[in-house]
């Protein structure tokens, strides 16, 4: 079977038509059994979409979508790798599809691209256009039905993130974990009377009951009693059998038309290796304290950079000394049968099986919690793509952080269960001006050094330190983030909670802000303390200048520039700043993460019909408390496990009122414009603190002091607002130490 040339990518060079032969088609279906998003279908959707699929080869940097537009394919990523990215002169890499990625989805649910898509390497996909979907269905019917139901997961996050924070095996997680999580669950759909599985059969998934009910029968002697639960909404079945043993001994039958979420096993031993609340919850759950056991955590560097691969690989133990952890160690890995320097180095042998005893061998001999390993083998970026890698980072790796002079360059292997790789770019001095691409969660150093020479943890910048840093608390699942909410003059009570928090030796390694909040976090980001006190100073400035903002925003734009904040652009801040605005003619929410500071921090503050609002890309961006309030959920995806929320809007019954004393005031307020948009934006304000106290819940701390005797437009008794809420932070700042000590202490559970 030979294909036809292709119109993924508009026609441009990139994407070549091969023959289509067995080992293609082998790869194909291997890889539909392991997709979350069509792993579990029957064998006969699965035979249709063989026969209907068109597999292709697609060469680097080829562009196969564009944000905003109506995708024409339904695409499977076999081998290889596809950014998903924001803008043009500069891409912003939001996600990485790897092997068993879908995207395109937008061919079935009749919606726009999110992003842009495009190849960073030469990738091998299968896809499928809309007359070979209806071809499938016609020999597979319910094919379209359960493809449209699997693909719909995206557009239920919240709903499903809800349900998988309140179901016990899995609340106590850390919430980035849970995210992450659910990108590898598939939604599957049960007509009454399905049987699930039967007793007898592998224990390999086990399943979150979305809607409908299902019916477990546990398997008993004859002479006892047959065990049946009914199990409903937001309950999980199927786990027993999976934490302890690799058998059913039970049957699970949907009582009525049901929806669940299925999870893999790999994806359940990957989150009892990162989480030692999972740990404590398995205990719980199977009485088994052997499926506790603390493992270590594996760290795998890749070296693309022209720096010595031990020198980089060993700025990770001194980044986690520096934090307070030492007990990390660095070994180097080479393959059985090399020539090696020196007899200092774990020989890793080609048979996956014996590769995984070596090296549980070495790590016990070892015995510290954390073990980095790195390799400076000969053709290392090729021995780390072999078959013996793809087990052990299944099985055995925690985290994969890649140093990297070239974002541009993919990771050589694919991502570990549940933890993304930590991309550190390595530049010199000046060539910022040269960046084309930058990835969400990257770290960037600027390193004042020659090429082949030891980079040395003490001779760096203190902001390359401090960025190291954090990468260490990344690596121990440690990383705090703080989410600021939005609420006009009430904001600046958030000035005096990130004081304090800085006072109190409390680590922020990222900030999260909406409307005030954003400005706030931006003031915080670029200069810290110092753009704290800017931001109370101007408060007086800020009232003046918003009163013409309705007209135009420069003076605020002037004013923020000169005096607020030090950088020009997000990516530049000593710590990562994620302002939340609202593209209003789509109706979500956008995350800035680069591009022009003050740019992003109008869009978040930019309340409709009293400020202008920011246009980039065509994108109409207004005040992102319409849609994310307190932004903690901005941070589960940068990857804060440990997030404090603050939430200053007070309800309306703490608000300060205006009482009309006489008839006269009345009649003059029912008339007043300003006084009907003073209700304009009461109404808004309530909505924004009802939905404020819903988005705060995924955090593990939230502060909303009490600010009812101050107005929204009370931005010139700034510093009133901070003295007033100082009283309250000692206790709250206690509790903020003592959760994140238990926390930490959890983790190592």
């Amino acid at each position: 079977m030979t294909l036809q040339t292709t119109t993924a990518n508009g026609g441009q060079p990139g994407v070549r038509a091969t023959p289509v032969d067995a080992k293609d088609q082998a790869e194909l279906q291997e890889v539909l059994a392991i997709s979350p998003s069509f792993r579990a279908l029957s064998q006969q959707h699965v035979d249709a979409l063989l026969r209907a699929a068109r597999i292709e080869r697609i060469a680097a940097d080829t562009l196969i979508g564009r944000e905003g537009e109506r995708s024409e394919r339904l695409f499977l990523v076999l081998k290889g790798d596809v950014d998903a990215f924001w803008g043009e002169a500069l891409r912003e890499v939001m996600l990485n599809y790897n092997r068993g990625g879908v995207f395109g989805g937008g061919v079935l649910l009749d919606e726009e691209n999110m992003y842009s898509f495009a190849t960073s390497r030469e990738t091998l996909v299968a896809s499928w256009d809309k007359d070979a979907l209806q071809r499938a269905e016609l020999k597979a019917p319910g094919l379209h039905a359960q493809l449209l139901k699997r693909l719909s997961i995206g557009a239920r996050l919240a709903e499903f993130a809800e349900l998988l924070q309140h179901a016990p095996l899995f609340r106590n997680s850390s919430s980035v974990l849970r995210h992450r999580l659910l990108q590898e669950m598939t939604l599957l759909e049960f007509p009454s009377g399905t049987t699930i599985y039967q007793a007898g059969e592998p224990a390999d998934t086990c399943y979150l009951v979305v809607s409908g009910e299902v019916e477990a029968k546990h398997l008993v002697p004859e002479d006892q009693v047959e065990k049946i639960t009914v199990i409903g909404r937001g309950a999980v079945f199927g786990d027993s059998d999976l934490l302890t043993s690799s058998k059913r001994t039970e049957s699970a039958v949907a009582l009525s038309d049901t929806e669940a979420l299925a999870i893999n096993r790999i994806d359940i031993e990957a989150l009892r290796r990162a989480c030692g609340s999972f740990r404590r919850a398995v205990v719980a759950r199977s009485g088994s304290s052997a499926a506790a056991t603390r493992p270590q955590d594996l760290v795998l560097v890749v070296n693309r950079t022209p720096y010595p691969t031990r020198s980089v690989a060993a700025l990770i133990p001194a980044a986690f000394a520096d934090a307070g952890d030492r007990n990390v160690a660095i070994l180097e890995v080479a393959p059985e049968k090399a020539d090696t320097a020196t007899d200092n180095v774990l020989r890793i042998p080609s048979d996956p099986t014996r590769a995984l005893q070596v090296l549980d061998d070495a790590a016990r001999r070892m015995g510290h919690r954390y073990l980095v390993l790195y390799t400076t083998t000969p053709g290392a970026l090729d021995w780390l793509a072999e078959p013996v890698w793809d087990k052990i980072i299944d099985n055995r790796i925690s985290s994969a952080v890649y140093f990297t002079d070239d974002l541009r360059q993919p990771f050589p292997i694919e991502t570990p269960q549940l933890s993304p790789v930590q991309y550190i770019e390595v530049r010199s001095p000046g060539s910022e001006k040269d960046v084309h691409m930058v990835r969400s969660g990257s770290i960037r150093l600027v390193v004042d050094g020659k090429p082949g020479s030891d980079l040395l943890y003490t001779s760096l910048p203190a902001q390359n330190r401090t960025a190291l840093q954090r990468l260490a608390r990344t690596l121990s699942r440690q990383v705090v983030g703080v989410a600021l909410g939005g609420g006009a003059a009430w904001g600046y009570a958030h000035v005096a909670l990130l004081r304090a928090l800085h006072d109190a030796g409390i680590p922020i390694d990222m900030v999260a802000g909406t409307s005030i909040g954003a400005v706030v976090a931006c003031a915080y980001a670029s200069r810290g303390l110092d753009g704290l006190d800017s931001m109370v100073k101007l408060g007086k400035d800020f009232a003046i200048w918003h009163a013409i903002a309705p007209i135009t925003r420069k003076p605020l734009e002037g004013l923020v520039e000169k005096k607020l904040i030090a950088h020009k652009y997000l990516q530049d801040m000593p710590l990562p700043t994620l302002p939340v605005a609202v593209d209003i003619q789509r109706g979500r929410a956008r995350v800035f993460r680069h591009g022009r500071a003050v740019h992003a921090m109008f869009a978040s503050t930019a309340i409709p019909t009293f400020i202008i609002p920011e246009i980039q890309d065509g994108a109409r961006y207004v005040d992102g408390g319409i849609a994310n309030n307190v932004p903690v959920s901005a941070l589960v995806e940068e990857g804060a496990d440990f997030i404090i929320a603050s939430n200053v809007i007070p309800p309306p019954n703490r608000q300060a009122r205006e009482l009309h004393k006489s008839g006269l005031t009345r009649i003059l307020s029912q008339l007043s414009p300003l006084g009907r948009t003073k209700d304009g934006l009461r109404a808004m304000f309530l909505l924004m603190h009802e939905a404020g106290n819903r988005q705060a819940t995924a955090a593990q701390i939230t502060w909303a002091p009490s600010m009812g005797k101050f107005t929204m437009v009370d931005s010139h008794l700034a510093a009133k607002i901070v003295e007033h809420v100082q009283p309250t932070l000692p206790p709250f700042i206690e509790s903020v130490k003592n959760k994140y000590t238990a926390f930490c202490r959890n983790r190592d559970f």
